[in-house]
């Protein structure tokens, strides 16, 4: 269930019932930018920092990232794993600032000069210290990784800075380890490997010219649910830090023995290429254009037989994935290896979708329909383009049609 709060800056009023039709009123009125929004916004993101690194939706906002950037009097914040910790930091930050904060769930207003209105009852107190304090996902995140880190800190692994994974640099590229949660529950560690050598080959031919894309892109990943026979020896209750720290005492000896051997090899084309050959990371799922800049950047005197068996699995798919082949092969069959060149930019921003890689990701893009303009989430599918409209419809359309659609 997602919570929201009303945050905003002025007196108290005559009439605390008269807030939420003073909120609606002044939040109607463009206005200057309130540089404590801002502040307040930063000191969110330090505490429970947005994480867009993860393949599960677990944030605690929302909205993503918050900047505090507003051109309204009223700052108003989704929660979506709202608990007691996060809704006491919010009301003690906004406190601290000199703002005031309006929780249309509870009915409750908190004031700048320290005012609850209604004051919590004796009751009410009563119950929120004797009820065991239940963690929010970023704060499960950051102590499965401060209790984990002992373990994994003479294998190289360190503590982000944001807390919220476990990482290990590369000569060329980063390995991570980040917790996964269901129902309260560690579920799984996600594992991902990037290699910056094979990216900087694949991401120019492949995605759409974007650093921050770049930077999220992955070579390939690992789960520890793929390694371990049984998944349900890795699920553990994880509401509370000594829940967390009973888990981690049964996990952490699997994930050495398990995971941290297969990263092992993972530090290197050189090291994934003799790998990949002697099965030694049966794991780890590596798609085939990836496998196929892996073997020429180590050189393997296979590559070109690696070459005629993708040609001979693509020459019955669909004219786009051969047209992504015959890029890839093209490109590195002149690729050389002691003077290495980054390909041309394949597509550029803003997205073109009669030229978009298959599989390329919309993301947030404003479009007009039926007169109504709404932000935008798809992926391309060669010559149709599969559209998530923010009010839940859905739709595929042609990139004539989406072109369209877009003119706003």
């Amino acid at each position: 269930m997602s919570y929201v709060m009303h945050i905003w800056e002025g007196p108290e009023p005559a009439n605390v019932k008269d807030i939420p039709r003073l909120l609606d009123l002044i939040s109607q009125n463009r206005s200057r930018q309130n540089p404590k929004f801002i502040e307040f916004a930063s000191k969110l993101m330090q505490r429970y920092p947005y994480d867009d690194d993860e393949e599960e939706e677990t944030g605690i906002w929302t909205d993503g990232f918050i900047d505090g950037k507003l051109g309204s009097a009223v700052f108003v914040l989704g929660v979506a794993t709202p608990n007691r910790s996060i809704c006491r930091f919010i009301v003690s930050t906004a406190k601290e600032l000199g703002l005031n904060v309006h929780d249309m769930q509870e009915g409750r207003d908190y004031f700048s000069s320290g005012r609850v209105v209604p004051p919590f009852s004796s009751v009410e107190l009563s119950q929120m210290a004797s009820r065991p304090e239940i963690l929010s996902i970023t704060e499960k995140k950051i102590a499965v990784n401060i209790a984990l880190h002992p373990f994994l800190s003479n294998s190289g692994f360190t503590v982000s800075d944001d807390k919220i994974k476990l990482i290990r640099r590369l000569p060329d590229g980063i390995q991570r380890i980040s917790p996964m949660f269901i129902r309260g529950e560690i579920d799984d560690f996600y594992c991902p490997v990037k290699i910056d050598e094979v990216q900087r080959i694949y991401n120019p031919l492949f995605l759409p010219e974007d650093p921050d894309l770049y930077r999220k892109i992955n070579t390939f990943s690992t789960f520890l649910s793929w390694i371990v026979n049984d998944k349900s020896s890795i699920v553990f209750p994880a509401g509370t830090d000594q829940e967390i720290k009973h888990c981690i005492t049964r996990l952490a000896p699997v994930i050495l023995k398990k995971i941290i051997p297969q990263l092992d090899w993972c530090t290197d084309v050189m090291r994934i290429n003799e790998a990949i050959y002697n099965n030694a990371i049966p794991s780890v799922k590596i798609d085939p254009l990836r496998r196929l800049i892996i073997a020429r950047l180590a050189d393997d005197p296979c590559f070109e037989n690696l070459v005629q068996q993708l040609d001979a699995e693509t020459a019955n798919k669909k004219s786009e994935e051969q047209d992504k082949f015959f890029r890839l092969r093209d490109f590195l069959r002149k690729y050389d290896v002691k003077n290495p060149v980054s390909p041309e930019i394949h597509q550029k921003y803003p997205y073109d979708p009669s030229s978009m890689p298959v599989g390329t990701r919309i993301e947030h893009i404003p479009m007009k329909q039926q007169g109504v303009i709404s932000k935008i989430t798809g992926q391309c599918f060669g010559t149709r383009i599969h559209i998530n409209f923010d009010d839940g419809d859905s739709g595929t359309f042609t990139p004539v049609v989406y072109n369209m659609l877009k003119r706003i």
